[in-house]
């Protein structure tokens, strides 16, 4: 008799989870509200995490006295160990280069990347940016 391959489930510490944060102009509130609620995620500690933060331009919204990426990169995020800007990191949907704000670090115990792009190039870009990030990614 011939029996199928019995497969066993991928252990938790196999799969990374990668939480994905876009934005554009949100208050610092907001902000802090959606990457406080992905750091306290339960049952999930068995995974190694990180959260991606694509800030989709340098917006200000209303009342803000800060665009939303500046918020991000100097008053929500500041325990970063890199930031750099790439000239020409990927291209978008729209064939057209487009330059990029990169920092990394940890929030709240969690590993972070923080993308921001220069120009408002809507949330599809946005997902062909992180798809494509690994390839132009500083160590």
């Amino acid at each position: 008799m011939i029996w199928p391959e019995r497969k066993l489930p991928p252990s938790p510490k196999d799969e990374s989870l990668i939480l994905i944060v876009p934005c554009y102009n949100e208050s610092e509130q907001e902000l802090r509200q959606s990457l406080d609620s992905l750091a306290s995620q339960k049952h999930i500690a068995d995974h190694p995490l990180g959260i991606v933060i694509v800030c989709d331009g340098r917006v200000r919204g209303p009342g803000m006295t800060q665009t939303t990426a500046d918020c991000l990169l100097h008053t929500i995020l500041t325990e970063s160990t890199l930031s750099v800007t790439i000239r020409k990191a990927y291209m978008g949907w729209d064939k057209h280069f487009s330059d990029i704000i990169v920092q990394k670090g940890v929030y709240k115990n969690v590993p972070y990347f923080c993308i921001v792009k220069m120009e408002n190039a809507g949330k599809r870009d946005s997902l062909i940016l992180v798809r494509s990030f690994g390839r132009y990614c500083p160590d």
